[in-house]
């Protein structure tokens, strides 16, 4: 017993006297003590144990570490473990010997459940995971606990561990529930193992199947396809993935698959279709593609897999057996006796009618109950026993019996079946009769008109059938023989019954003669055996008319007699559609080389005399010629011409022609007059307008086919993008002249105005004496800016209309008033011009709705156009007037006017009527451009009329107007727009601290200037990084900043003052010269509060001071 000792003094007057002894029984502190240290080290155990088993994924390293762990921990002797499959499987007894396994140890694995005893001896276990491993010694007197490895109740191991002591129930407890760490790890590498084995026997299967196999993403994407697909179809995986198979498809049979099997991988269900696909050697077979969905535990569609298996030959097979079913109905419906079938297994499926003329059956009783319910009760049980039987040994059934018919009395008939096989030999259904033998004349009858229905089914066929003896003497024929022997009329020796056929074929002379020949010699070979069958295809000549025939030559046995049957099939309408067909290839072989010299050709003409050309020899007609439209001058169209074949004929049709480009499209018809059959096919521009048309005559007796069409119409297509790639061509390049023209006169235009702003800034700087100039020179410098900055608007503008940015601020407003707005604008460029300048516009408003600004501009850009055109003292008059419900602004001049032929292009953007007058009076050419633009989006339209050069222009803006119920009280809509002229000057400026960051150190100094004239004060800072510092250490309230600086941009300048001074911050206004929508949103994106464009005016500095002095203190 473990005991505590402790010792306690005693003293008296300060002297030790003796000691007081205490002994404390501590063994249960030891044991808890011990059970604590056990139960940590079990679950270090346990824990030690599920790491190594999801680090390693090799089994041995996995289970060697486990068992160490189980042995450092629980201070086992050793382990052992031993694994093997769920079902009990086991190898033989050398096997045990290899893996260390001595009888001794096999009870405890026979009773785990994974060893059996069989005659062999013992036995271990094993599967594609079995393994036996020992860690530590196995001492023989050392105490066995075995622990079986169970997954879902099934034995998957044994671990086994020797110790020198019982093992206590914690480390019990604790190993079991390592054996169940280790059972589930074995159970997880058998899923592997098994999904790798799966996965790579799916693959070998795959390839070995016969059918074409494919794997789809859950949307449709295939990303796998077996070999067999590339084998077939001759393709790789990269032209195949995805929806690439479409390429392999009849593009006839494609649409149909493909909103079927889009429908399916839209819903998920199964999808089977029946279509045909292109073998890599051009021939199409058909198919039969089933598609499988592939789902998750959850339901969700994980893959699809998809199968094609050919089905050509069994397409053919089933309509060889439709066929032959319906001829067997028929043959059984006309048959006297009573037909029937039965399915493999001997039940009854078909009766013929005569089967319910008999009995009186209906057709929906039990076909077996039926029979057996009607037979005499003395036959019943050995007729059904025998049919049993012979339905079981797959033998012919005959029998005799008493059927009752429909009036009760019986009759006796003889039933007769046999086994219909596949050719596999399987039995797949029983054919039967029963034969009314009540009097066995009557049986004889029924007989011989059987034979005779026999017969008539054999005249019936098409085929024109005869039988030889040996020797080749007709022994019998089918009426189609006959009757093919009566049209040869007089060469139809040799095919009568009882002629010699062969000989006859032999001894034929003429045109015919070597086919014949050839046939003799296939019946010749047939008889004596050289060949089970012969086959040939010939052609002969009946009349006129050419007809070929396919000839096949068998032969039976009727006895010891050998009988050849002769059968000749006409196959003329397929020998004509494989013609047909190679003419085609043939024709579009021709179509694309033309095709292909068209777009190397520089010319309209060029291109029609090669399309006219190859459309006359394509279609082998006798003459083509074609018409398409060269020029337009004045409205009037000049035609051009090619022609091919033969040249003795005169002009195309000009009726058809016309009625070709007219309807644009092909036109067919009889030229009366030329006795010829005529074909036109229209050429087609891009804009989808006729240009003009190609037409041909047949040769006499001749007409054109929809295929000869359809290849004309092909070729006017090739023709037509050829021509309308050269007008585009011509277009662009002509284009690219203008471009070219517009920047010299736009550097002109730029240059213009800096020469008298130079020399007036020089003047004012170097003659600072002549005070009384200076004024002069200022407003000539202000007229110069403000030149460039309307030009540098119009530019813009431009810009907008090309993005489809250009915004219009629509309201209510009076025309009048935008009208007179603009006279005053361009009053000062009469003026200068000394022109007599009239404005017609009524003193009572006209409504519109639109943006008044825009359509004062409109209307300016009109009248200073008539100012710059008419020579100086001319009259330009400007007038408004409603007519109907639109009203019409009209501004008419004396001046230079405007070719006819050139009214059409002075809306053109950078258009200029004449290049030398331009240049003088200026301009860009996009005024007139920017004028119809605006009109049009006010829904409006634009006109230009002018009797020629020197005879003056009229311009006609028609604009819809607002009816009665729709104009606002004029008195409202004119104090409306008071206001808002005189809210800029209606408060005077307030005094704030401006910072302005600007590198350009003239601008900034002229921006301090004019602020400091307006009593602000102006702080400069000539780059971002030192004014940041400056305006977070003594915030201003308005920071003006250039957006385009090196170093700091002005955009990152506000963004880091928003972020330093959240609080009180200045008012942010950005100055760039960028003004697009893109820059403005970017600068507001930025931080800035306002985005001015340079040059900035006085009053938008004006109004960005007001804007801050009113800001909220607030941070925003």
């Amino acid at each position: 017993m473990p005991v505590e000792y402790r010792s306690y003094p005693m003293s008296s007057d300060g002297d030790v006297v003796g000691s007081v002894v205490t002994f404390l029984d501590i063994t249960d502190r030891r044991r808890i003590l011990r059970a604590q240290q056990a139960q940590q080290r079990m679950a270090a155990m346990r824990a030690e144990v599920a790491d190594l088993l999801a680090r390693f994924e090799q089994v041995d390293d996995a289970f060697e570490r486990s068992l160490r762990a189980i042995v450092s921990s629980t201070r086992a002797a050793g382990c052992e473990i031993w694994t093997g499959t769920t079902e009990g499987q086991s190898t033989p007894s050398d096997a045990s010997e290899q893996s260390g396994v001595t009888s001794s140890m096999m009870e405890p694995l026979r009773h785990a459940g994974l060893t059996s005893d069989t005659a062999a001896g013992a036995r271990v276990p094993h599967d594609v995971m079995a393994a036996h491993l020992q860690v530590g010694e196995n001492r023989h007197d050392d105490a066995i606990a075995d622990f079986p490895l169970k997954v879902e109740g099934q034995p998957v191991g044994l671990l086994r561990v020797y110790s020198a002591r019982n093992l206590p129930r914690r480390e019990t407890r604790a190993i079991r529930e390592v054996s169940d760490q280790l059972a589930q790890f074995i159970a997880r590498r058998r899923v592997l193992a098994a999904l790798t084995e799966s996965e790579r026997q799916f693959r070998q299967l795959a390839d070995s199947i016969p059918q074409l196999a494919w794997m789809a993403r859950p949307d449709g994407f295939i990303f796998w396809y077996n070999q067999r697909w590339f084998d077939f179809t001759g393709t790789t995986l990269e032209q195949m993935q995805g929806w690439g198979w479409q390429d392999v498809h009849d593009p006839q049979e494609l649409p149909r698959v493909l909103e079927s099997i889009k429908h399916s991988f839209a819903t998920g269900e199964p999808w089977e279709e029946v279509f045909p696909l292109r073998r890599r050697d051009g021939v199409f077979r058909w198919h039969l593609s089933r598609m499988m969905p592939i789902r998750d535990h959850e339901g969700r569609i994980v893959r699809w897999f998809g199968t094609n298996t050919d089905v050509t030959e069994q397409r053919e097979s089933e309509a060889a057996l439709r066929e032959s079913e319906r001829r067997f109905r028929q043959l059984a419906e006309a048959m006297p006796q009573i037909v029937w079938v039965a399915d493999r297994e001997g039940s009854l499926e078909y009766f013929n009618q005569q089967w319910y003329e008999f009995t009186g059956c209906e057709a929906t009783e039990d076909k077996d109950q039926s029979w057996l319910d009607r037979l005499h009760a003395d036959d019943r049980e050995a007729v059904w026993l025998g049919w049993r039987e012979a339905v079981a040994k797959v033998q012919p059934f005959e029998v005799e019996y008493r059927l009752r018919s429909s009036v009760g009395d019986y009759r006796w008939f003889l039933r007769r079946a046999v086994p219909i096989s596949d050719d596999a030999g399987a039995v797949t259904r029983w054919f039967g009769t029963s034969t009314d033998i009540h009097d066995r004349k009557q049986a004889q009858e029924d007989l011989a008109a059987s034979q005779q229905f026999l017969r008539s089914s054999i005249d019936a066929l098409s085929s024109r059938i005869a039988v030889l003896d040996e020797s080749g003497e007709v022994l019998s024929v089918n009426d189609a023989w006959t009757s093919f022997a009566q049209t040869l009329d007089g060469d139809a020796e040799g095919f009568g019954v009882g002629e010699n056929y062969l000989l006859a074929c032999r001894q034929a002379e003429g045109a015919s003669g070597p086919e014949l020949q050839a046939i003799a010699e296939g019946i010749a070979r047939v008889v004596d055996g050289a060949e089970g069958a012969f086959m040939h295809e010939y052609c002969t000549s009946f009349g006129s008319e050419a007809r070929w025939f396919q000839v096949r030559i068998t032969r039976f046995q009727t006895g010891m007699q050998r009988r050849v049957v002769v059968a000749h099939e006409e196959v003329t309408q397929r020998v004509l559609s494989e013609n047909a067909t190679k003419l085609r290839s043939e024709q579009l072989r021709k179509l694309t080389e033309v095709a292909v010299l068209a777009a190397t050709l520089d010319t309209p003409g060029e291109i029609l005399d090669a399309v006219t050309g190859a459309a006359c020899d394509v279609v082998g007609a006798e003459h083509a010629e074609s018409r398409w439209i060269a020029s337009v001058d004045e409205g009037r169209e000049t035609l051009a011409r090619a022609s091919a074949g033969a040249s003795q004929f005169q002009a195309i049709d000009e009726e058809l022609f016309a009625l070709t480009c007219a309807a644009n499209r092909p036109q067919r018809k009889v030229c009366v007059d030329q006795r010829a059959a005529c074909l036109a096919a229209p050429l087609v521009g891009f804009n989808g307008k006729n240009i003009g048309a190609v037409q041909l005559r047949a040769r006499a007796g001749e007409a054109f086919t929809d295929d000869d069409e359809m290849l004309v119409v092909q070729l006017a297509q090739v023709a037509s993008a050829g021509v309308e790639n050269i007008r585009l061509y011509d277009e662009v390049k002509a284009s690219d002249e203008r471009k070219d023209h517009f920047l010299a006169v736009l550097g002109h235009e730029l240059r213009n105005p800096l020469a008298p702003l130079s020399a007036a800034l020089y003047l004012m700087l170097h003659d600072q004496q002549d005070v009384s100039h200076r004024r002069e020179h200022i407003e000539m410098a202000t007229r110069q800016c403000e030149q460039l900055k309307r030009l540098i608007d119009d530019l813009l503008d431009i810009s907008r209309i090309a993005t489809g940015k250009l915004r219009l601020e629509k309201e209510e407003l009076d025309l009048c008033e935008a009208a007179r707005a603009a006279y005053d604008t361009a009053l000062p460029a009469m003026e200068a011009a000394g022109h007599q300048f009239v404005a017609n516009i009524p003193s009572d408003p006209v409504w519109v709705f639109g943006d008044r600004v825009r359509l004062t501009q409109a209307t300016a850009n009109v009248l200073l156009n008539a100012a710059k055109y008419t020579p100086n003292g001319g009259r330009v008059e400007l007038r408004v007037e409603r007519v109907g419900k639109d009203v019409r602004i009209s501004v008419e001049d004396n001046g230079i006017g405007i070719p006819r032929e050139r009214l059409n292009e002075v809306f053109e953007l950078f258009a200029q009527v004449d290049s030398s007058t331009t240049r003088s009076q200026g301009g860009l050419g996009i005024g007139l451009t920017l004028v119809k633009t605006l009109v049009e989006l006010h829904e409006g339209r634009i006109q230009l009329a002018s009797e020629g050069a020197g005879k003056g222009s009229r311009f006609t803006i028609e604009i819809p107007r607002l009816t009665a119920d729709q104009t606002p009280a004029s008195t409202q809509a004119h104090s409306k727009m008071t206001v808002g002229n005189e809210q800029s000057d209606a408060s005077p400026l307030p005094r704030l601290r401006v910072a302005v960051v600007d590198d350009n150190r003239a601008a900034a100094l002229m921006t301090r200037r004019i602020l400091e004239k307006f009593g602000q004060q102006v702080v400069v800072y000539n780059d971002a990084n030192s004014a940041l510092e400056a305006i977070v250490a003594d915030p201003p309230d308005l920071v003006i900043s250039d957006v385009a600086m090196p170093g700091m941009s002005g955009h990152d300048l506000a963004a880091a003052i928003r972020k330093r001074l959240s609080k009180d911050r200045p008012s942010l206004v950005a100055v760039t010269g960028y003004g697009q929508e893109k820059d403005r949103r970017e600068a507001l994106e930025a931080g800035f509060d306002r985005h001015l464009v340079k040059p900035v005016g006085v009053e938008e500095l004006t109004d960005a001071v007001r804007y801050a002095g009113a800001r909220s203190p607030a941070v925003d």
